[in-house]
């Protein structure tokens, strides 16, 4: 059980990863949509 949630975990930590990348790209590319963000957060 123990090995089973482990792998989650690193699996889980990779998908942010892929995720912060791809929002940071994005970003990069399309200041607009950065100030979109910053002010709706």
């Amino acid at each position: 059980m123990h090995l089973v949630w482990e792998g989650s975990f690193y699996v889980f930590i990779v998908l942010a990863a892929i995720v912060w990348i791809k929002a940071g790209v994005l970003l990069k590319e399309n200041p607009r949509s950065r100030n979109v963000a910053l002010n709706v957060n």
